[in-house]
């Protein structure tokens, strides 16, 4: 019984692969060629199309219950690989309601956050030793970069994420992998994290 259990682990990366291959050899044989390329394309339309709903689905995940997101601005995201030690970083900016699902306003919802300007912690970037804040003002590279993987931001966005967290008027939470930034005024919701 354990040797099942052990071909099912070694075969489980190529069983996929089989089937699909042996569904394509069923249908290449079955269905008449004039068939065979509408049918193909279909299919590969199909999975695009499946991928970037699944991929919307994903970036919306990061905006909390109670906002309503209307679309993403900008996102950028990076990581470097899918080992233990990969590290991954990214923004995502999103346009939001005026009012949250329950019929709230942003300030209201504001109120469990933090005022900005964003006071810097030891989360903030990876200090060595014993940590001293730096009395200056933040800058979101620090942030992102404070694994050693960093983003190419354009010039616009950075600007606008440094004044976010620099300046009074906006809301903020802060963690060890992310931060969090409302604006009500701006109806702005961004999620930077670095891991």
């Amino acid at each position: 019984m354990e040797f099942l259990y052990v071909l099912i682990i070694v075969l489980s990366p190529v069983l996929p692969w089989v089937f699909l291959f042996l569904l394509v050899r069923y249908f290449y044989k079955k269905v008449p060629r004039p068939y065979l390329l509408p049918m193909g394309f279909f299919l590969v339309i199909s999975l695009i199309y499946i991928y970037e709903l699944y991929h919307k689905e994903l970036l919306f995940e990061s905006v909390p219950y109670g906002l309503i997101p209307e679309k993403i601005i900008y996102s950028n995201e990076d990581y470097s690989g899918f080992t233990p030690s990969g590290r991954e970083s990214g923004v995502r900016i999103f346009r939001i309601a005026e009012m949250t699902k329950d019929g709230k306003s942003l300030e209201t919802l504001a109120e469990t956050f933090s005022k900005t300007p964003v006071i810097e912690t030891a989360d903030w970037g990876l200090q060595m030793g014993d940590w001293v804040p730096s009395n200056t003002e933040l800058d979101i590279d620090d942030f992102i970069c404070r694994y050693a993987f960093c983003l190419d931001l354009r010039p616009d966005v950075l600007k606008l994420l440094n004044e976010m967290i620099n300046e009074p008027g906006h809301f903020y939470s802060l963690g060890r992998y992310s931060l969090v930034i409302l604006s009500p005024s701006k109806k702005l919701f961004i999620y930077v994290y670095a891991d």
